[in-house]
């Protein structure tokens, strides 16, 4: 009898159980255990027990409608244990919720990073408070902290789960191609589209001027369209020039027809990707990669000319008055070598600053000397511009 009026008064809130320091609670104990621990004499000494100070009633009211008002859960009555389940569980749901949107904030940044980190930290208090008393004292005195998160987390949440988003990805990119070109960009129109832009998605709430970033995003891709085709034509041209260059020494070689088609095809993808090109560092990127693979194709004709030169040539024997003996040959010095380097190896330099005669005279003896160090007796040097 007197287990059962003890574990009746548990049950109705009536009384509190300790065991070893820890509050006994339905939350943090299952009923199996509940029942060891009023039922077995392993605990008759363990288990205390003290008339249960009841929280305030109107800390239970402000944890129900906060209930209501996070979760959107309107409930019926019940103990304060119940309550307090309620809220601890429906708090994991939303937990998960928020360690989703600050895994993204950490990769990319989204606004609403502090505002996500509030709300994990209230939650996460509540969370761990095992005794009602002290979780209904505790949730009800940061009763306003709960409603300020919720106010500000209502437009984080629609940001990530709306079209926001996505318009904010857009304009991300959008300065990024910018930010990777801004070294060749001189245009005013350019900078300012792309300021705007960046005052907006750097703000810490920036829900109510997204609207405006597709428009200033247009603006600024029809600005740097038009800069672009500007760089592009250079580009382009330069391709032209390398492939014809290399098209024009080809032609004169008896392995034309085994290299042409290949050495065509690794221009023609060069001009298809400079032209899809939508970044002024990469699209200028490519004019020196036509100038490499100019070069290297050009050494590699130069390797096929000395193999080809390597070879025996084949013997014609001449009739004598003893018979057919080969003719007498007469050694041939050694072919030259070729090497082609392009003229800012020779240079070492992008530009040459000349105010004077005596400038002039600089760069040529700096020029000739390092053309000598290129040079030797069995190379011939060719330069391409």
């Amino acid at each position: 009898d007197v287990e059962w009026l003890a574990s009746r008064l548990f049950k109705r809130g009536e009384i509190t159980l300790t065991i070893n320091g820890i509050t006994v609670t339905t939350v943090n104990k299952n009923t199996d255990e509940l029942v060891r621990y009023f039922t077995k004499k392993e605990y008759v000494e363990k288990l205390l027990t003290e008339i249960k100070e009841k929280p305030a009633e109107k800390d239970i009211k402000s944890v129900r409608e906060l209930i209501k008002e996070l979760f959107g859960a309107a409930l019926a009555s019940g103990d304060e244990e119940t309550l307090m389940r309620n809220f601890q569980s429906r708090s994991r749901d939303l937990l998960d919720e928020l360690r989703e949107l600050e895994s993204w904030q950490k990769r990319t940044p989204y606004p609403g990073l502090v505002v996500v980190q509030t709300g994990k930290t209230l939650l996460n208090e509540a969370r761990q408070i095992e005794a009602p008393l002290e979780f209904f004292r505790t949730v009800a005195s940061r009763r306003d902290d709960f409603y300020d998160f919720l106010d500000d987390y209502e437009p984080v949440k629609a940001f990530f789960y709306g079209e926001q988003k996505d318009i904010f990805d857009k304009a991300l990119e959008t300065l990024a191609i910018y930010e990777h070109s801004r070294v060749y960009i001189a245009d005013p129109r350019i900078e300012e589209l792309a300021n705007a832009m960046r005052v907006i998605v750097t703000k810490e709430r920036p829900y109510s001027d997204i609207p405006k970033l597709p428009a200033l995003r247009q603006n600024f891709n029809e600005a740097y369209s038009e800069l672009l085709d500007q760089n592009m034509a250079p580009v382009l041209q330069a391709i032209a020039d390398d492939r014809e260059r290399i098209t024009t020494i080809l032609a004169e070689k008896p392995y034309h027809d085994q290299y042409a088609a290949r050495f065509k095809q690794q221009f023609d993808e060069l001009t298809k990707q400079a032209e899809g090109c939508n970044n002024i560092t990469t699209l200028r990127s490519y004019r020196d990669q036509s100038d490499a693979l100019k070069l290297r194709l050009l050494n590699v004709m130069d390797q096929r000319d000395r193999e080809l030169a390597a070879k025996p040539e084949p013997v014609t024997y001449v009739q004598g008055s003893t018979g057919k003996t080969p003719p007498t040959k007469v050694a041939e010095p050694p072919a030259k070598q070729k090497k082609n380097i392009g003229i800012q190896t020779v240079t070492r330099a992008a530009s040459w600053r000349i105010e004077s005669a005596a400038d002039v005279d600089h760069y040529l003896e700096q020029l000739r000397e390092r053309l000598l160090l290129e040079l030797d007796e069995q190379t011939i040097i060719n330069i391409e511009f």
